[in-house]
């Protein structure tokens, strides 16, 4: 069902672009769209399977990471917070799968990343929705640190300031 809307999405893109020859904020509305649906498939594929469609799945999120990163760069767009939503569920969905992996060193990178685009978030507008998100990025990331056995008293402090 998913990937249906996303070859959906993809070919009313290509035949957005094919008729007016150029990228407008509605097209724009269409990648962010299309990076939502990746984000969902690759999570589907991410928790199903026994860890048999785990290639797929970091292939959709890093897709829909690419995609955002290409809107960014566009000159015309603001910087806005539905292109930093948009990163934050694939910055977490890739830290869940390298951490299904045993690679706690990817999963930290993604989960820091999803951390300062969250903060970023709420210097812009904040909401219980993004505390909460930043409850489970603080909570996940003190997981890592035990499963590493690298937790400083240093680390904790860190972690403490920061959920305040």
């Amino acid at each position: 069902m998913i990937l249906k809307e996303i070859n959906l999405i993809q070919s009313q893109l290509k035949q957005y672009k094919d008729t007016h020859g150029k990228f407008t904020i509605e097209v724009a509305k269409q990648e962010l769209l299309l990076t939502e649906t990746q984000v969902k498939i690759a999570d589907l594929l991410r928790s199903s399977g026994l860890g048999t469609n785990q290639k797929e799945s970091e292939y959709h999120y890093l897709q829909a990471l690419q995609r955002v990163a290409r809107l960014e760069s566009l000159t015309f767009l603001e910087k806005r917070p539905s292109l930093l939503y948009n990163q934050v569920p694939a910055h977490l969905g890739l830290c869940s799968l390298y951490r299904d992996q045993k690679s706690d060193q990817k999963a930290m990178e993604q989960l820091t990343k999803a951390h300062n685009l969250t903060q970023e978030l709420i210097t812009i507008e904040d909401s219980p929705g993004q505390q909460d998100r930043l409850g489970v990025i603080l909570t996940t990331h003190g997981e890592i640190l035990n499963t590493l056995q690298q937790a400083t008293p240093e680390d904790s402090r860190s972690a403490l300031d920061k959920q305040q």
